[in-house]
């Protein structure tokens, strides 16, 4: 009965390992020159294998300092995205509170994005942001929902609509959209990254129960 006692402890034990939530991986746009290919996070949490920034096939890199930086948006076309690519570590599953945005349009770059993860094929939009003017926008899109996720994601920012910054016409190729830095934030995910319990062997759950099932039986002829 002890040994059965034990082993029902030391799973709720594993089970309720985790760590907190926090900022899972950080791009530090800092020293960026905007134009590189894609880009690792600076800062990747325990459990994460890797979490990349890339553009689209559709999106040309633009320079920009302290950026990560891209032109050629021309409404919602095919390959006009930005793309953050999480890889989940096996014996982890990732639970995301938030994704937090720091971006600027050029005057004539995308007006409205909206994010999508490739859970369900990019079909379901899970928030947006609006971008006005050249002014920075501080963004945070409610992630929670998603559940837990094993394996890896993809998330994508795609154009809604066809309006530039401005709001005075179409959005133009040659108009910019950036990743920055904020005063003291960063362009972030936020969750906690949880071990995966580790299933004890049938063995030994098949010995606890045969013990109490025996403890049982004692106790009803007594």
């Amino acid at each position: 009965m002890q040994f059965h006692k034990f082993l029902i402890g030391a799973c709720a034990l594993v089970a309720s390992i985790h760590t907190q939530a926090a900022s899972i991986t950080i791009w530090e746009m800092s020293g960026q020159a905007g134009d590189q290919p894609t880009m690792d996070a600076n800062t990747l949490a325990t459990g994460l294998e890797s979490a990349t920034l890339a553009r689209g096939a559709g999106l040309n890199a633009s320079s920009g300092a302290d950026s990560f930086s891209s032109s050629g948006w021309s409404g919602n076309e095919a390959g006009d995205y930005i793309s953050f690519s999480l890889i989940v570590e096996e014996g982890y599953h990732l639970q995301l509170t938030s994704l937090e945005l720091i971006t600027r349009s050029s005057n004539t770059g995308p007006g409205s994005l909206g994010l999508y993860s490739s859970l369900d094929g990019f079909s379901a939009q899970l928030g947006s942001i609006t971008q006005s003017g050249s002014e920075v926008l501080n963004s945070s899109i409610d992630l929670a929902g998603l559940g837990s996720v094993i394996g890896g994601i993809e998330f994508r920012l795609l154009e809604l609509g066809n309006t530039q910054a401005d709001g005075i016409g179409d959005t133009s190729a040659s108009g910019t959209f950036r990743l920055l830095n904020g005063a003291s934030e960063f362009t972030r995910f936020e969750g906690e990254l949880v071990p995966t319990p580790v299933p004890l062997p049938a063995s030994a759950w098949l010995f606890g129960s045969a013990l109490a099932a025996l403890a049982a039986r004692r106790r009803l002829r007594a």
